[in-house]
């Protein structure tokens, strides 16, 4: 057992994109970029995304340990056990609690908030392989991180806020609905909105149906056009217009995510979605900070990922997690 079975277990070379959405919500505010809130921000934000993902290996251990593409997690190979996941999880749990509330200055709404942001997480991570019903846990979740993070800058919310707070809602929904459940299809032991409405593999093939793209474009629909309004607000003509070559790009991958064709090929488009809907929350709220911070939340996430890469698996190409 190293420092690298632990960063593996909970996957933290995704871990960025909690980091940033934390972020986004306090540079949202007015908060600056050069403080010491801003480090501790993104340390909380890659403590919450251990944990969920420690969370779901530890709820699908049984499952996971018959799966042959999941042998080279830390959990199922031995080099983490059990238990010291538990006690892990639970320890990192209760310190993220712990600094939460006392950020917080112990305000109500705040605490709210991120007491919010945990369970429902929690909640989500362990049982959303059995419980259909528990799928929007995750998008409120972080929603109230979202509400958390911003109030730290500001206890003032303006309409641009509650849009924002949107989109990272529904930012999050299609991430755990629509892309993690596409990927899961194929699973019969995991509960799939996506395989209940319809879609399907038969023999590598997605057949796809009408309640699922349904379904997925009125999600990416309501997407745009919230990013489209925040851009709107601020009336700058260079953001406006590149938030509108982010969400096109972000219509094209989506439709060659949903068409019938290759799973292997459809599954690859996930990733490149996830990102670019992103990358439009991100430069649609650029009127409101300014390019600086726009251009670190940009490259930021994809420094960290490459880097922690590279110290976790020594390849860019890391395993199926």
């Amino acid at each position: 057992m190293t420092v690298k079975d632990w960063f593996m277990l909970g996957r933290l070379h995704t871990g960025a994109s909690t980091m940033a959405m934390l972020l986004l919500a306090y540079f949202l505010a007015g908060g600056a970029l050069l403080s010491w809130m801003t480090v501790v921000l993104a340390l909380l934000g890659l403590g919450i995304h251990w944990v969920g993902f420690v969370l779901n290996d530890i709820a699908d251990y049984e499952v996971d340990k018959k799966d042959p593409a999941r042998q080279h997690f830390p959990l199922i190979a031995g080099r983490i056990t059990y238990p010291q996941a538990c006690f892990g999880c639970g320890l990192v749990v209760g310190f993220l609690m712990s600094v939460g509330i006392y950020l917080s200055g112990w305000r109500l709404l705040p605490i709210w908030a991120w007491t919010g942001g945990v369970l429902f997480g929690v909640a989500y991570n362990a049982g959303r392989r059995i419980r259909a019903w528990i799928l929007p846990f995750m998008p409120l979740s972080a929603l109230c991180f979202f509400i958390w993070a911003y109030y730290l800058g500001s206890q003032a919310f303006p309409p641009v806020f509650w849009l924002a707070s949107l989109y990272a809602f529904f930012l999050m929904l299609f991430m755990t609905s629509v892309s993690n459940h596409i990927r899961d299809i194929s699973s019969d032991v995991k509960v799939c909105l996506m395989r209940s409405l319809g879609f399907r593999v038969e023999r590598g093939e997605l057949i796809t149906s009408t309640a699922g793209l349904a379904y997925v474009w009125t999600l990416r629909i309501t997407i745009g056009c919230l990013g489209l309004f925040i851009a709107l607000i601020y009336e700058n003509a260079a953001y406006i217009a590149l938030y509108l070559l982010i969400f096109c790009a972000t219509i094209i991958a989506t439709k060659k995510l949903t068409e019938n064709g290759k799973f292997d090929r459809r599954v690859k488009y996930c990733a490149a979605v996830e990102v670019l809907t992103y990358l439009g929350l991100v430069w649609c709220c650029a009127g409101i900070y300014c390019w600086m911070i726009a251009l670190f939340l940009t490259v930021m996430p994809v420094a960290f990922f490459v880097l922690m890469n590279i110290y976790l698996w020594q390849t860019l190409l890391v395993p199926k997690t």
